[in-house]
């Protein structure tokens, strides 16, 4: 699927992102998910923040940004990952804490 992917991309043109949107934005990003189940975490981080960039909207941006906290939580960024929900959730107008104590913490575990 990977290498599909890869020639699928290749076979729109260089202004993909103005002439073919969705085409690209689809594929792009299942690209990306493609390049993270090989092993190639670099691939698919590259892939996203191309999405990222170019999207145009946060809908249109969501499920890259899903993807992205996943592969941080699994490198082991927990910070980076959390503040790229954080900043996700507040571009959707939902209130959420930049920082939890640590009573706060086991709060919302027990809950």
């Amino acid at each position: 699927a990977h290498s599909y992917l890869n020639n699928a991309l290749t076979f729109l043109p260089s202004d993909r992102w103005q002439s073919h949107y969705e085409q690209s934005r689809r594929l792009c990003f299942l690209l990306a998910k493609s390049a993270y189940s090989c092993g190639n975490v670099e691939k698919a981080q590259d892939v996203l923040q191309e999405i990222l960039n170019q999207a145009h909207c946060l809908t249109d941006k969501m499920d890259a940004y899903h993807l992205v906290v996943s592969i941080l939580y699994d490198k082991g960024q927990l910070g980076e990952a959390y503040a790229t929900a954080h900043d996700v959730l507040v571009q959707l107008g939902e209130p959420i804490s930049r920082v939890f104590s640590m009573q706060e913490t086991s709060d919302m575990v027990e809950a």
